[in-house]
């Protein structure tokens, strides 16, 4: 109750609504075009909730959006309903396998999607409680596997539809550091799977470095998922973990129930001109290998304040213990010397250009967007520009929270992940 919200379609605002329950009920005027993220208010004061535009509704008048737990599950309320009829959802809570029955795919292939509108929905952060922070399940299993050849660590929780957890790249990054404060608490409505890419946390480092790229890692995902008997699951990638998620959603869209794409800079258009070169300058000096590399109080103090709007949220000891393991395992030097397709900004992008972007218009998998509202090397500009590709997509944006969304906004995103099931 008490939730205002608006939908975003091709005219502009399309409808809007007071209530989760009447999300539909009460239609508002389209604007004369659709909103930028610009004129969408994106850079309100930190104790603005956000709201993607003031519109006028038939009988006048005005809506806001308000930061809301209701909002949250009017949400998640939505995502369920989004069912392709005669389609059974793939593992049931009694089947941890997550092996889906045959009928999954339907009579005429691959499940295709509900004619929904593409929509966006902004939501505040809520605060996070001490019971959320480091939750964990009994169920939870730390195991090597063999992934196509490459010695693989991964983490296992909970029961239910399988729910695959993508983490992004950088030095010291791996599953532990990413999904930290989600594993616990979405182990309690799905069998969750995160992992650490090739050359990443415990994994083994690519053979060749020259072959670390975000190709490489995608096939090294889809041999995890093969590795533990997985046909068909919800993928969930954050930053380059999105673009890895995507790859396989546009290559193998039977295997994948869900597509969720985390602020994704790999994986979203870039931008052009001086809002272009406003995200080049940020990602420059949010990505600096070399000053997180020079000694472990330097790469606390640097990805804290690069990395989330809240950096009391984050152990310190963990970020000192994976810097360790960085330089203990080679992580450190791959990102020291990396090969041009990640080290060169232009290729970087045309690799999304050339084996995603043609792909996502045809992609008949439901997918949802999640992205911050404060991180200027992703800014929502450029997860509007990709939902645009995506037909039917939903995309959320959470208020006070950069690139490590997942920890600045983890009870938003767990709750909101866990109504996809």
């Amino acid at each position: 109750p008490g939730e205002r919200w608006g939908a975003i379609g091709p005219k502009g605002i399309e409808h809007c609504s007071e209530s989760a329950s009447r999300q539909r009920s009460r239609r508002c005027r389209p604007l004369p075009r659709e909103p930028s993220a610009r004129s969408a208010g994106l850079d309100p004061d930190p104790g603005t909730p956000v709201c993607p535009v003031g519109t006028r509704k038939q009988g006048g008048g005005r809506f806001e959006l308000r930061r809301s737990v209701a909002g949250l599950r009017g949400a998640a309320r939505g995502l369920r309903r989004r069912r392709v009829p005669g389609v059974r959802r793939a593992c049931p809570k009694s089947t941890p396998e997550c092996r889906p029955a045959p009928e999954d795919r339907g009579p005429a292939g691959p499940r295709t999607r509900g004619r929904a509108l593409p929509s966006i929905r902004f939501a505040g952060s809520d605060a996070l409680s001490p019971d959320l922070l480091h939750h964990e399940t009994g169920t939870m299993q730390e195991r090597f596997i063999d992934a196509g050849g490459i010695r693989t660590f991964c983490i296992e929780a909970g029961t239910g539809p399988c729910l695959v957890l993508m983490h992004g790249g950088g030095i010291a990054i791996d599953a532990r550091l990413t999904w930290f404060d989600n594993i616990g608490p979405l182990a309690e409505h799905f069998h969750v799977i995160a992992f650490d890419q090739v050359g990443f946390g415990k994994s083994d480092m690519p053979g060749d470095p020259a072959a670390f790229t975000k190709l490489y890692r995608a096939r090294h995902a889809l041999a995890v998922l093969d590795a533990l008997g997985v046909r068909r699951a919800i993928l969930a990638g954050h930053s380059e973990g999105g673009f890895i998620a995507s790859k396989i959603a546009v290559s193998h869209p039977e295997r994948v129930e869900t597509l969720v794409i985390v602020a994704s800079g790999a994986t979203a258009p870039r931008l052009e001109g001086e809002r272009g070169e406003a995200v080049r300058k940020a990602s420059e000096e949010a990505y600096d290998w070399e000053l997180e590399a020079s000694s472990e109080d330097a790469f606390v103090a640097h990805f804290t304040r690069s990395m989330l709007y809240h950096p009391d949220r984050i152990p310190e000891d963990l970020l000192v213990a994976n810097h360790r393991e960085a330089r203990r395992s080679g992580n450190m030097d791959l990102y020291l010397n990396l090969p041009p397709e990640l080290g060169d900004e232009e290729r970087y992008y045309a690799t999304a250009r050339r084996h995603i972007h043609p792909r996502l218009p045809a992609l008949a998998v439901p997918s949802l967007l999640v992205w911050a509202n404060n991180d200027p090397t992703v800014p929502v500009e450029r997860g509007l520009a990709l939902m645009k590709m995506l037909p039917g997509a939903e995309m959320h944006v959470f208020d006070r929270a950069k690139h490590m969304v997942m920890i600045d906004a983890a009870r938003g995103f767990n709750r909101l992940l866990a109504g996809l099931r």
